[in-house]
């Protein structure tokens, strides 16, 4: 048990530093100040204000703003600019997001997951889905994720979603900022670079998977802290690293904390190896018990796996339950169907193109002008541009040799960082991400391209870095302003060479099943408009650069030296919203509203049979209307919208009423049961090899009631509707049709029991509950009496710096000595 002496000093201390008071711990002579003496040096006869630490001085202290703050809030403007911009449609247009996953998955299911919230009710089972699964235990509805009960606040959901990503990408940039000024990067420098990293397409683009958006979100800051926390040795670094990889674990990206566990073993083992023993009496070092570890040189690693440790119990309320989904999974039970889409989202080197060049490869939609699909469909972010300054910036910053200065290593470490990040995104494309695939469960993540929105942290941190040369060295600015030049008149070249190519691959494009076939005109001319974009941002600022360096060689001020830096930040903003502003793709809100008839005719049929359970449906996977293929349309996401609502596409039944919501049999998302799935395998297998009377039976032995299919499921029903009759549908969408099972089977009869399977997941998420708020208590504890000063961690290495870190130097011990 703490002493009570202990206890009372932690308080006094807390007390002090609330107050503005010094701390208790060293006694001192208050300096008496011209407002409490007289003019002959003796003190005021009404004294201070208030003996008890409210005087005058204080209260001004507590409700004033300090200078840092103030700067910090003036900063902040630009990003929350950002945000507002890029979502206006949704804040004030009356629309909302209308394309990938943030339209057809997770809108509808934060949606279910904030009724429910709503209701009192916990959100632990999905009954409408696959005869029902567990849904707390799957990471990407992040159930137990802090920010998301914020939602509940808010009654709008469409604005709810908008708020929710606009809050991450607002974090993406904060982090990004304090990560530039832990480098030692100037304020304008790491808000350049902030800027850079949260509104380029690579971290722009995941408002689409939101629980990517979070993992971009909270990176660098987990970046910064297991930084710091080997520099240091701070119980509150240890605390900070904890709970920002339980942030990015509880939001849904566990991947996002695997990758900074990477991260952190290249820092942790430097500073282990070229660390030294820091000044410590001799009668405690002989006290210590782990002397031999700490001393020696291990410490930084111990202390990274403490704080992965601590953040595995923080978060273990999602991670016990989540193991144990992904145990009965098909990802294990089934791993060549896991294996099958694992490099899917690859990134094609062709597509480094697009870091210089925004949208140089066309355009996914409205209108499909993308002919880098005649390389892959598979897009991940439809494009890696954050900005033409930022980038050139980045590559003119990298250093990848001179180890021995210790002013290059941290630009030596960033530089192999983006290396790494750039070729372990190619996936299928080099060997690199096969190697990364033998780490310990690290086959478990899929999708290659996450290395994209990986790569964008370094290259932001080299573009401020660079962005400070230009106004802190002498010939950096020169010869940067020689590599524009040079840059220019590269990029109008390569307009004139090769124009032709992109109508070229147009032609021979793989037509995109939702926005039609490649328009080769459009093509052509975004493949222009993207080198003429860049080409003409690099003009103004290497005219900026020109009139600096006249200026400061000259007349050593002006108006350029004044606001230079200003105009280079403002000319990256403009750049960045009309390259990027595209990506957002939303539509009127009426559109995910519209009445299904399918639905109805469902409902209409259930009620006269009078079934109490849900109607079970099987919706054949993914496929539009035979004309989205072959024309375009401005309106094309609005359509799509229309037709996967009426269509009951998966997770869109969640937008009815509760009593006119349907079970869909089919669904393929992150996870499923593998038992399960191996069973629905079989269905499919006999549909695709046109056994329609086998996958009828199938169906009916699995309990379906209805089948919603394409018109080419009716021409191929050829045995006189023997196990499933047509019903004619009036006002049906196109290219679709139903059908009835006859003689369905009842649920307690075929022979799969959802329940039964995860029966282990909730004992297991109460378990973890109380571990996480062991974790939580003993978090809490050690932040407040170490922050008090009542213990420390051995070995801390003295220095106040936040610019010395593992990758600036590499050893922090040369920095004390």
């Amino acid at each position: 048990m703490m002493p009570k002496v202990v206890i009372r000093k932690a308080v006094e201390i807390s007390r002090s530093r609330l107050l503005g008071e010094r701390s208790p711990r060293k006694k001192h002579r208050p300096e008496k100040t011209p407002s409490e003496t007289t003019p002959s040096g003796g003190q005021r006869a009404d004294g201070p204000a208030n003996s008890t630490g409210f005087g005058r001085m204080n209260v001004q202290r507590l409700f004033s703003i300090p200078a840092r703050a103030r700067a910090a809030l003036v900063l902040s403007l630009i990003p929350l600019a950002g945000v507002a911009f890029f979502f206006r449609a949704v804040f004030i247009g009356g629309e909302q997001f209308a394309f990938r996953d943030i339209a057809h998955f997770y809108h509808p299911l934060d949606a279910y997951i904030d009724e429910c919230l709503a209701a009192g009710t916990f959100p632990g089972w999905y009954p409408y889905e696959n005869f029902g699964q567990p849904l707390a235990a799957s990471g990407t509805a992040a159930v137990f994720y802090p920010v998301k009960w914020l939602r509940l606040l808010v009654p709008d959901k469409p604005q709810a979603d908008a708020l929710y990503l606009g809050f991450h990408l607002f974090i993406a940039a904060v982090t990004l900022y304090r990560l530039g000024r832990h480098f030692r990067c100037s304020r304008h420098a790491a808000l350049f670079g902030a800027v850079a990293y949260a509104f380029g397409g690579a971290v722009l683009y995941q408002y689409v998977n939101p629980p990517f958006l979070v993992g971009a979100a909270w990176f660098p800051e987990a970046f910064r802290q297991l930084d710091r926390l080997i520099a240091f040795r701070r119980i509150r670094n240890l605390s900070g690293a904890a709970t920002v990889i339980t942030l990015m674990i509880l939001g849904g990206d566990p991947q996002a904390a695997y990758h900074a566990g990477l991260l952190a073993l290249p820092l942790s083992f430097a500073g282990a190896f070229r660390g030294r023993e820091t000044k410590v009496r001799s009668d405690e070092r002989r006290n210590r018990i782990f002397h031999a570890f700490f001393f020696s040189g291990g410490q930084p690693v111990f202390l990274v796996g403490l704080a992965f440790l601590f953040a595995t119990m923080l978060a273990a309320v999602q991670i016990l339950p989540s193991f144990e989904f992904n145990r009965l999974s098909e990802r294990t039970l089934l791993p060549e169907s896991h294996r099958q889409i694992l490099y899917h989202f690859s990134v094609p080197p062709i597509r480094f193109l697009e870091l210089f060049f925004p949208n140089i490869g066309g355009r996914q939609f409205p209108i499909n002008s993308r002919w880098f699909s005649y390389w892959s469909t598979d897009v991940w972010t439809p494009s890696l541009y954050m900005g033409i300054l930022p980038i050139l910036l980045a590559f003119s910053s990298m250093r990848f040799w001179k180890f021995s200065a210790a002013k290059d290593n941290r630009t030596v470490f960033l530089s192999w960082f983006a290396l790494a990040a750039l070729m372990f995104s190619l996936g299928k494309y080099a060997p690199f991400y096969e190697q990364l695939t033998r780490l310990p469960e690290y086959d478990a993540f899929r999708y290659p391209g996450k290395w994209s929105t990986l790569a964008a942290v370094p290259l932001a941190i080299l573009a401020a870095q660079g962005f400070d040369r230009l106004f802190y060295e002498r010939r950096f600015p020169v010869v940067f302003s020689f590599f524009l030049a040079a840059f220019f008149l590269s990029a109008l070249v390569l307009r004139d060479v090769a124009g032709f190519l992109p109508g070229m691959f147009a032609e021979t494009a793989h037509p995109c099943p939702l926005f039609g076939p490649c328009d080769s005109e459009l093509a052509s001319l975004h493949f222009s408009q993207g080198i003429v974009h860049a080409a003409s941002v690099v003009l103004i600022v290497l005219g900026i650069l020109v009139l600096y360096q006249a200026q400061t060689r000259y007349a050593k001020s002006g108006f350029v030296v004044k606001y230079a830096s200003a105009a280079l930040l403002s000319i990256l903003c403009i750049d960045l919203f009309i390259a990027n502003d595209w990506m957002i793709a939303t539509c009127d809100r009426k559109e995910f509203a519209v009445a299904s008839p399918i639905r109805d005719e469902i409902f209409r049929q259930h009620d006269l049979a009078g079934r109490p359970s849900l109607p079970v449906v099987y919706r054949l996977p993914w496929w539009a209307p035979p004309e989205f293929g072959k024309t375009s349309s401005p309106d094309r996401l609005a359509e799509a919208i229309r037709w996967d609502v009426q269509t009951c596409w998966p997770k869109y039944p969640l937008l009815a009423p509760p009593e006119r919501r349907v079970m869909l049999a089919d669904v393929r998302g992150t996870m499923i049961s593998g038992v399960y799935c191996e069973r629905i395998n079989a269905i499919r297998r006999a549909y695709h090899e046109n056994r329609i009377e086998d996958f009828e039976k199938g169906l009916a032995a699995l309990g379906v009631e209805w089948v919603i299919a394409p018109h080419s499921y009716t021409l191929q029903t050829d045995h006189a509707e023997e196990h499933a009759v047509f019903c004619e549908l009036p006002d049906a969408p196109d290219d679709v049709c139903l059908w009835k099972i006859r003689e369905p089977a009842e649920q307690q009869d075929i022979g799969y029991d959802s329940r039964l399977i995860f029966r282990n997941i909730p004992r297991l998420q109460r378990f973890g509950a109380w571990i996480s708020l062991f974790a939580l208590a003993l978090l809490l504890f050690s932040t407040l009496f170490g922050n008090a000063g009542c213990f420390r961690l051995p070995g801390k290495i003295a220095g106040k710096s936040p610019g010395i870190s593992p990758a600036d130097g590499i050893s922090y011990a040369a920095r004390s000595k």
